[in-house]
């Protein structure tokens, strides 16, 4: 299923929610409708000047739902905020995949408990 311009609006409003409770005052952060990774959506952030990008896929391999697009929203939020840890975390001797399953388990904990239920 694509992802619309209305679809993109939601997602971007909802970010921006998060970005304000989650207090990322000291991060630019644009918002981009294409594809950067595989996926519903994704990142790419820079800590050293605090700037990242949050993508929304054009393309989902399920049905777009404005609950969808808030989770998604609420999801790549937390990846920024976990980015500073993520970068700490592999400059030290751990592998990726751990960085990446500690990362994830934090997130799908903040959804279960913080993420609103519909």
């Amino acid at each position: 299923m694509k992802t619309t311009a209305k679809h993109f609006s939601i997602f971007k409003t909802e970010c921006l929610k998060w970005i304000e409770i989650f207090g990322l005052k000291d991060w630019t952060i644009e918002f981009r409708h294409y594809e950067h990774k595989p996926g519903r959506a994704s990142v790419w952030a820079n800590t050293v000047n605090r700037l990242a990008a949050i993508y929304l896929s054009p393309k989902w391999n399920s049905k777009v739902t404005k609950k969808r697009l808030n989770l998604a929203a609420f999801h790549e939020v937390c990846e920024v905020l976990m980015t500073p840890l993520v970068v700490n975390a592999k400059s030290r001797f751990i592998s990726s995949d751990e960085i990446e399953e500690t990362t994830h388990y934090v997130i799908r904990t903040l959804e279960n408990v913080l993420f609103p239920r519909y």
